[in-house]
C-alpha cells in the first residue's frame, strides 16, 4: 500500500511539472527600454489622475501584449503609452465633478492595460476595483466608448 501512495504521488508530482507554464524569457534590452520610455510618459498622466480623483490608482502594462506578436511598424503607430493613456485622461476626466470622484473613489483602484490587436480585439472590464482595458488598433470613437462605458458600470 505504501509504495502505491509513493508511485502515484511521485506521478502526480511529475504530472503537475509537466503542466507547469514554462517560464517568461527575460525581457530583452530593447524591451526594457520601451517599456521604460512608456512608463515614464504615463506615470505622469497616473499621479495627475491620482490627485484629481483624491486616491492612489496603481497602473501596469500587460508587458507580454504590448511586445509579442506585433510588426516594427504596429509597435511605433501604437506605442503602450499612447494608446492606455486614453483610459487615464478620461478616469482624470471623471474625478472633476464630485459625483465623478465618488464613483471612481468607490469603483476603480487599478488599472491594466493591454494590446488587443488590429481587430476584434478590444475589452473593457470593470470588476473588484480593477479596470481592465485591451486596445484594439484601428477601433474609432474610442474615448466615447470608454467614458460611456464606465459611466454605466459605476
Amino acid at each position: 500500500m505504501r509504495i502505491a501512495i509513493a508511485v502515484a504521488t511521485l506521478l502526480a508530482a511529475n504530472f503537475a511539472q509537466a503542466q507547469a507554464p514554462a517560464p517568461a524569457a527575460p525581457e530583452t534590452l530593447a524591451q526594457k527600454e520601451y517599456f521604460a520610455k512608456n512608463h515614464s510618459y504615463i506615470d505622469e498622466g497616473v499621479a495627475a489622475m491620482s490627485t484629481a480623483c483624491g486616491k492612489n490608482i496603481a497602473f501596469s502594462f500587460d508587458r507580454t501584449s504590448w511586445w509579442n506578436g506585433k510588426t516594427e511598424v504596429e509597435t511605433n503607430a501604437a506605442s503602450a503609452y499612447g494608446r492606455c493613456d486614453s483610459v487615464v485622461q478620461i478616469v482624470k476626466g471623471l474625478c472633476e465633478t464630485a459625483d465623478g470622484k465618488a464613483a471612481v473613489g468607490a469603483n476603480i483602484s487599478s488599472i491594466h492595460c493591454a494590446y488587443g490587436g488590429k481587430q476584434s480585439g478590444f475589452k473593457l472590464e470593470l470588476s473588484g476595483g480593477k479596470l481592465d482595458y485591451a486596445v484594439e488598433l484601428d477601433r474609432p470613437n474610442i474615448d466615447e466608448e470608454i467614458t460611456q462605458f464606465l459611466k454605466s458600470k459605476m
